[in-house]
């Protein structure tokens, strides 16, 4: 039995969501990020004024990055006298 679907042909994408900056410190670095919950809070916002259908929703530890745009799937690793900072993110993968 075949089955079609306006739905077949569209591709599935992702949007990652990361704490902001809250303060900054010596050379411009930031020295405190948002709760987790804001970020929750600003994905659930991007999903009420986007028209998207939601697959799935996951948690995704990724190093400090460095990147202005995490979705271009360029994460560069902010180290910090032989450290790094990781950042627990929410990443939702839709359909449009």
């Amino acid at each position: 039995m075949a089955v079609f679907s306006k739905e077949v042909n569209k591709l599935i994408k992702y949007k990652d969501f990361a704490p902001q900056a809250t303060a900054w410190g010596f050379l411009g670095r930031p020295t405190e990020v948002e709760p987790f919950s804001a970020v929750v809070s600003a994905m659930n916002q991007w999903i009420e004024h986007n028209p998207i259908q939601v697959i799935n929703v996951e948690t995704v530890v990724l190093p400090k990055y460095s990147s202005q745009d995490m979705n271009d799937g360029l994460y560069v690793a902010e180290y910090s006298a032989g450290s790094v900072s990781w950042h627990q993110c929410v990443r939702i993968w839709y359909r449009e």
